[in-house]
């Protein structure tokens, strides 16, 4: 048994007994390891079904379907998708690090000259 640790030794020995020591009741513990694999994912799916029907009924309390609706209305009289859309192009087209950069110098200070801002 050549590099073989403790763990697949036990693995071997366990596989042995199962197959010379209990044969007659191998296909009687995979019948019942089938049918209880069958059982857990029945219950999973029905957990599954219940949850989804309560979910869907809370909804229908609540009106959630109305609330979505009206959000949508009001969404599209504020004309939230044009605002998005002009706050994408104005990022887009300035950049804040840029106009930073012009008026701040990298020392922290301004670039511009002491008198640059008044005006005569």
């Amino acid at each position: 048994m050549a590099n073989m640790g403790w763990m697949e030794i036990v693995i071997v020995i366990v596989v042995v007994a199962v197959l010379f020591l209990i044969p007659k009741k191998l296909p009687q513990l995979g019948s019942s390891l089938g049918k209880s694999v069958r059982s857990f994912k029945k219950g999973l799916k029905e957990g599954r079904d219940e949850l989804n029907s309560t979910t869907a009924e809370a909804r229908d309390a609540v009106g959630m379907t109305d609330v979505k609706s009206v959000v949508a209305d009001v969404r599209e009289a504020v004309g939230v998708d044009d605002i998005k859309a002009s706050a994408r192009e104005i990022r887009k087209s300035v950049s804040i690090k840029d106009a930073l950069s012009d008026t701040i110098g990298p020392n922290g200070s301004s670039s511009k000259p002491a008198g640059a801002d008044k005006v005569e």
